[in-house]
């Protein structure tokens, strides 16, 4: 097993790095789709405060730290990453910001991991890996 891999798109280096720091934090569009199971979710910047930015879209409104080396503008298009495996579900809306009410499409489970196909009231699927099911669902 390498420490480290590199993701390619047409001839050209995509990222390098560890496997699990290219999945928590893909450096493009291209490397979040190639490692599989993320959530896209996209918006419009719509304020910045040092190394967070409010992005607004169809989901709602999140606050999202900048990642390296990206500055992006009032107004600008912009797209984040949330891995499925850091979803936290719950059957009450939680206080904190950054959630999104969800209904449960279905369950495939691998062994004692169940991957949930979500359908946001709003917008289009997502997905979430966790070890017990429950029907209403926040993200």
């Amino acid at each position: 097993m390498a420490d480290r891999v590199v993701i390619m798109s047409r001839g050209h280096i995509a990222q390098i790095g560890m496997p699990k720091d290219i999945y928590r934090a893909p450096e493009n569009r291209f490397v979040a789709e190639f490692v599989g199971r993320n959530n896209i979710i996209t918006g419009t910047v719509k304020s910045s405060s040092g190394k967070l930015v409010t992005i607004d879209g169809s989901l709602g409104k999140f606050k999202v730290a900048l990642g390296r080396g990206h500055q992006p503008l009032i107004g600008d298009a912009a797209s984040f990453v949330i891995a499925a495996d850091l979803v936290h579900l719950t059957t009450t809306k939680p206080k904190a910001g950054n959630v999104i009410e969800c209904s449960l499409i279905s369950e495939e489970f691998i062994g004692s991991v169940v991957t949930c196909f979500l359908k946001p009231r709003t917008a289009v699927n997502s997905k979430c890996k966790f070890k017990n099911a429950n029907c209403l669902i926040w993200i």
